[in-house]
């Protein structure tokens, strides 16, 4: 299990970082390469997603207040340099094998961080949404 993302992007994933994409952005890229064992990295301003399928395990991130910046910015096409920052780990959520032909069950795990982390995470993210 990851406990945090530590997210150094490159002038290439910047480069080549898709705006408007929460899978193709700069922050997404960084991602893929610095972790290549995850999948489905999804980026937001509200949060950071990512699924580690030999772990069956879906993990979600705060997305710190400088990433926000930079994906509001990046999106509306402003020129700008790599950036590097850490994401807390969130939540977790055990993804359980199906047999084929039958729906994928996800069932949600209280993070295994701390509880009180957790809470005041989500207290920032309330406050990061009123002051942008």
């Amino acid at each position: 299990m990851i406990d945090a993302l530590k997210v150094r992007m490159n002038g290439l994933d910047l480069r080549y970082g898709e705006a408007i994409s929460t899978s193709k952005c700069a922050i997404a890229r960084s991602i893929n390469r610095q972790y290549p064992h995850l999948t489905h990295v999804r980026v937001t301003p509200r949060g950071i997603s990512a699924t580690d399928k030999s772990a069956g395990e879906r993990y979600k991130f705060d997305t710190p207040r400088q990433a926000v910046r930079f994906i509001l910015r990046f999106d509306a096409g402003a020129d700008l340099q790599p950036i590097s920052f850490t994401a807390r780990l969130e939540e977790v959520a055990r993804i359980q094998r199906s047999a084929p032909g039958e729906a994928r069950q996800v069932r949600r795990v209280v993070c295994e961080a701390d509880p009180a982390a957790k809470a005041e995470a989500s207290m920032a993210r309330r406050v990061k949404a009123r002051s942008l």
